[in-house]
């Protein structure tokens, strides 16, 4: 009597993977979502990926594209049930970068990448602008929240720099600021201003000024 046990991974030592079928899409699908926030055109591009690796790459470009059908489905019905909602994502991601200090540009361009419509982006960039007592108060504040990470301007930790030292921390601190999306003349306002006392007053100056544009 043969006692040996079969290899269920086959002679090629790989385990065989078990055929694709529209549930496995879906758990895949619920099994994401339950780890990360994600757009419906997000998931459907994490799908996608999962699908083509699952089929391998001598697979029928007729097969991949039903399959990849299948994915589109399967993050429609993600949509229905209210597990993705593509502007609940934008708002909330919006926020967190607007903390993190990202410019509006910047934020904009992080929706997008991420498969959210331009009406809900300029939706939600305009609540926050809102939120924040205006569209250039909005962005000061993001500077700030940036300028306080990085210790840029008033925020710079003191210490004996000589000219020299001085002189690179301003390069720098512009750097990082145009990197992150801010205008130079925003850019410039925060690294010289003189303390943090100049920088609230602009920042209350500029939300009383918008205010009074309101309707």
């Amino acid at each position: 009597m043969n006692t040996r046990s079969v290899d269920p991974r086959g002679r090629s030592g790989r385990r065989r993977s078990k055929p694709l079928s529209e549930t496995r899409v879906r758990n895949w699908a619920l099994g994401y979502l339950g780890r990360f926030a994600a757009t419906e055109a997000h998931l459907v591009v994490v799908l996608e990926r999962k699908i083509k690796r699952h089929l391998g790459p001598a697979v029928d470009p007729d097969e991949l594209a039903r399959w990849f059908a299948v994915a589109e489905t399967v993050a429609r019905d993600m949509v229905r049930l209210g597990i993705v909602d593509d502007r609940n994502y934008a708002a909330t991601r919006a926020r967190s970068l607007h903390r993190k200090g990202k410019a509006r540009q910047a934020i904009a361009r992080d929706l997008a990448v991420k498969g959210v419509s331009q009406a809900d982006i300029k939706a939600v960039l305009d609540e926050l602008g809102q939120e924040s007592g205006g569209r250039q108060a909005a962005e000061v504040e993001a500077a700030l929240a940036l300028a306080r990470r990085r210790n840029i301007g008033p925020f710079r930790r003191l210490g004996p720099q000589g000219v020299e030292d001085a002189d690179r921390l301003r390069r720098r601190a512009y750097g990082i600021l145009a990197r992150a999306g801010f205008s130079y003349d925003l850019a410039r306002r925060i690294v010289e201003a003189s303390d943090l006392a100049e920088l609230d007053q602009y920042l209350d100056d500029l939300r009383a000024e918008e205010a009074s544009h309101e309707p």
